[in-house]
């Protein structure tokens, strides 16, 4: 019993997870996942490899 408490609750906090990131998602109007490597290839043509140049910005979204 207590293990299948602990998968409930493990489940409902993916669910608010989720739902925290697909908001997150739409403020920035991109999708983390779905996107993310388009961004990444963007920011190394922008600066040539040199990732070290991006903006504060830029390098939270790569995080």
């Amino acid at each position: 019993m207590a293990g299948l408490k602990h998968a409930d609750e493990s489940r409902v906090e993916n669910v608010w997870l989720a739902i925290e990131t697909a908001r997150a998602e739409k403020l920035q109007g991109w999708k983390y996942l779905e996107d993310g490597s388009d961004f990444v290839n963007t920011l190394l043509i922008k600066y040539e490899g040199d990732m070290t140049r991006c903006t504060h910005l830029e390098k939270l979204k790569t995080e």
